[in-house]
């Protein structure tokens, strides 16, 4: 890849093409997928041997115009801008949940209910449809993230009612300006291998947000306040809501589609003592105990919600006090903080903007059923991630294999979006561990979405299952999350001596 200009990077998956699907409510809406055309099956017909052509299967893609040969791309330039002409005449505080209780159906919803039954509607089994996605975004139950400004945007749904989504924390340190374009890269990496959301950790002053979010297809979202402190050279004193606000004005209308948002007040006298702070909260925490004040996220929620409606930016109202360790688990903290979430989310439903709520960390397993039944009870059916929930405190340095369990079980119970971190500086140097915790999460995110019920990912699943029935090795590649590693995985096992057929294969 070459970070010193402005060419961009193709993405290629083996024995894949890149096809659309058109809207029926809306012409200008094309679906980008993945097509892979599967090899037919040998099959004995009237006592003759025939080859029965077998239909393909879509998967769904989150690379945008970069897996696409015939569209060029350009950093300096940006994606083609599919949502301009969707967005060019709405006003202020038109969100997607505004248009919702409405019963308007948007452009954005007609696309993320294509993509959510992709295979299903080609097999004309029951598909879902666009006005089962308005009635979910009108509830509450299902947001759609797209700011305005983002009209690159590739638009995806959250919700328990729809397939599971995996996020992923990127942090963002030093770059000379020669690799100006090496947080894009980044950045496409993620999509590459999977992730649907990305949560940029931005601590270089030198990489802006407007860059990312013209080449990237998918939704984009900043910790606020992470954001807020490095600006004031990561000094807390300097921290006021008057900067805070300016700070959340530039980040949505720069064009991110979700602002991370840290709003706990408890008071100090309620707080358990616990190592369980994550980084945004710890430092709102400490500028509370040096002004002896609310947290003024909190007490200026309304004034947020204001500014993020005017662009339909989401809201991610992330949790001060998640456990760090399977000690604090369920803690009063954690408790307490949900019932201060339900508050806000009352608040936000008032003034039509969309939000989610990140959901609990560290978590034995016999604990995490109360942890999904603690969050249903104060936050209803808002859609909540799961954060980092490690089920033991002795993996490291193999913390996202044990993230990865806890996360499976957390989707099944009802999270409806995976979180994992990463921690590299730069992923263009650390590929190997990227692609391996990436995957990892994409078998944890379909191991959900078929124990659910998930229509589509269960049509891929059988397509593969039927394919290494009948050893199709180039479509059991092609359907695998993985395609190149399995087709090295399995070129080295079918030269073993020892593999003598489908039993010994794996």
């Amino acid at each position: 890849m070459n970070t010193e200009s402005t060419s961009t990077m193709k993405i290629q998956y083996p024995g894949t093409e890149k096809k659309y699907i058109r809207g029926r409510i809306f012409s200008d809406v094309m679906v980008g997928v993945r097509q892979v055309n599967l090899s037919p099956s040998e099959m004995l017909i009237d006592g003759k041997l025939q080859k029965v052509p077998n239909k393909p299967i879509y998967i769904y893609d989150r690379t945008g115009a970069y897996s696409d040969a015939d569209i060029e791309t350009s950093y300096q330039d940006g994606l083609p801008q599919i949502r301009r002409n969707w967005v060019a005449d709405r006003k202020k505080g038109e969100t997607q949940m505004y248009f919702a209780k409405k019963g308007v159906i948007t452009p954005e919803m007609e696309y993320v209910a294509i993509r959510e039954s992709m295979n299903a509607s080609m097999l004309g089994l029951e598909a879902v449809s666009p006005e089962f996605v308005r009635s979910e975004v009108a509830a509450g139950r299902a947001v759609i993230p797209g700011n305005f400004r983002h009209s690159q945007l590739e638009p995806m749904i959250i919700g328990s009612k729809f397939s599971v989504k995996t996020f992923t924390n990127l942090i963002i340190e030093k770059y000379s300006r020669m690799e100006s374009f090496k947080d894009v890269e980044n950045v496409l990496q993620c999509c590459k291998w999977g992730f649907d959301i990305i949560n940029v950790l931005n601590r270089c002053v030198d990489v802006t947000y407007d860059r990312m979010i013209r080449n990237v297809p998918i939704p984009m979202e900043c910790t606020s306040i992470i954001d807020a402190y490095r600006r004031v050279d990561d000094d807390v004193k300097k921290l006021s809501w008057e900067f805070f606000k300016d700070v959340i004005q530039e980040q949505t209308e720069t064009g991110l589609d979700i602002l991370n948002i840290h709003c706990d007040n408890l008071n100090i006298e309620s707080r358990q003592p616990a190592h369980n702070m994550s980084i945004g909260g710890s430092i709102m925490n400490k500028w509370c105990i040096i002004n002896e004040k609310s947290n003024f996220i909190y007490e200026h929620f309304d004034d947020i919600c204001d500014i993020c409606a005017a662009t339909d930016t989401v809201i991610h109202l992330s949790s001060t006090y998640r456990p760090s360790c399977i000690y604090d688990s369920n803690n009063q903290n954690n408790v307490l903080e949900k019932k201060l979430m339900s508050e806000l989310i009352r608040v936000a439903d008032s003034k039509n903007v969309q939000i989610l709520v990140e959901g609990f960390g560290f978590s034995s397993l016999d604990k995490l059923r109360q942890n999904v039944e603690i969050q249903k009870q104060y936050c209803s059916d808002t859609p909540f991630n799961t954060s980092i929930p490690s089920v033991v405190d002795i993996a490291l340095p193999y913390i996202n294999i044990s993230r990865t369990i806890g996360s499976s079980v957390a989707g099944y119970l009802g999270a409806s979006l995976l979180c994992y971190d990463i921690f590299q500086r730069d992923l263009l140097d650390h590929d190997a561990v990227c692609r391996r915790d990436a995957v990892a999460f994409n078998i944890s995110a379909h191991a959900v979405n078929l124990a659910r019920g998930y229509m589509d990912t269960a049509l891929r699943n059988n397509a593969s299952h039927r394919a290494f029935k009948e050893m199709r090795i180039d479509d059991i590649c092609n359907l695998s999350i993985d395609p190149e590693e399995t087709r090295r995985f399995l070129e080295k096992r079918l030269n073993n001596p020892l593999v003598v057929g489908k039993a010994t294969l794996i």
